[in-house]
C-alpha cells in the first residue's frame, strides 16, 4: 500500500484498532510513523521490541505496598484490615497524560514472552491499571517473515488478530517527494528518477544477487 492510500486509511480507521505496517527494512516505516504523529498532533513514543529482555519491560517491576480492605459483618459492623500486597510499577514509557502515538518498532524481533505481554495493550490500549490517554494510537512495524531474508519471529494468529495489517510499499515518486523535503543530494534524487528500479534492491533481481 503506498503512502497516499495509507494517509486516507489512517484518517478513517478506528483509532482504537492497532495497525501493523509490514515491509522490508530501509523503506522509512519508522520515519513515516513519526511524521504521522506530528500531523495528528500526538506525542510520539517509540518502544523497540528487540530491546526487551523479558516481560518485565512491559509489566514493570513488583513492589510491596499496604492495602486496606474494608468489609462489614452480618451485623453491619465495619472492619478494616491492612495487608502487605504486591503491586506492579509500570515502565516509564507507558505513563502519559496526553494522547500519544505509540510505535512498537521491530515488533516481530521481540522475545515471545515480551510480545505476549503486549497483547492486552495492542487490543485495548491498556495494561493492567495503566490506560493510554483517550485519542492515542498504536502502530507496530515489522519486517516480512515469508522470504527468509530477515531474522524475525513468526507471529501467531492471536497476536496478529490485534492488528489491521498493511503492506508498506512507498512508490518511487513518494520517495522522491520525501527526499526533496529531507535534504537528500539532488544527484541521488535525479538518479532514482531516471532509474527507479534501483530504489528497492529486493525487487530488482540484479541488485538482490549483489547484496545476498
Amino acid at each position: 500500500m503506498n503512502l497516499r492510500k495509507l494517509d486516507i486509511l489512517i484518517k478513517y480507521a478506528n483509532p482504537k484498532r492497532s495497525i501493523m505496517l509490514k515491509g522490508v527494512h530501509g523503506l522509512g516505516k519508522t520515519q513515516w510513523v513519526k511524521q504521522l504523529a506530528k500531523r495528528l498532533g500526538l506525542k510520539f513514543v517509540i518502544w523497540h521490541a528487540s530491546h526487551a529482555a523479558d516481560a518485565g519491560d512491559i509489566t514493570g517491576l513488583p513492589k510491596q505496598i499496604k492495602e486496606t480492605i474494608v468489609w462489614y459483618d452480618k451485623d453491619g459492623v465495619e472492619h478494616k484490615e491492612t495487608y502487605d500486597v504486591t503491586a506492579m510499577c509500570p515502565p516509564k514509557w507507558m505513563i502519559h497524560h496526553e494522547p500519544v502515538l505509540l510505535l512498537l518498532d521491530e515488533f516481530n524481533r521481540g522475545m515471545g514472552v515480551a510480545l505476549n505481554a503486549l497483547m492486552q495493550l495492542t487490543c485495548e490500549q491498556a495494561y493492567g491499571e495503566v490506560q493510554l490517554p483517550e485519542g492515542s494510537r498504536v502502530i507496530a512495524c515489522v519486517n516480512p517473515d515469508s522470504d527468509n531474508t530477515h531474522d524475525v519471529g513468526k507471529l501467531d494468529p492471536a497476536q496478529l488478530s490485534r492488528f489491521d495489517v498493511y503492506d508498506f510499499t512507498p512508490t518511487p515518486e513518494e520517495w522522491v517527494e520525501w527526499a526533496r523535503d529531507n535534504g537528500i543530494h539532488p544527484l541521488v534524487i535525479d538518479f532514482i528518477m531516471a532509474y527507479p528500479r534501483y530504489l528497492d534492491p529486493y525487487s530488482n533481481e540484479e541488485l538482490a544477487q549483489s547484496v545476498s
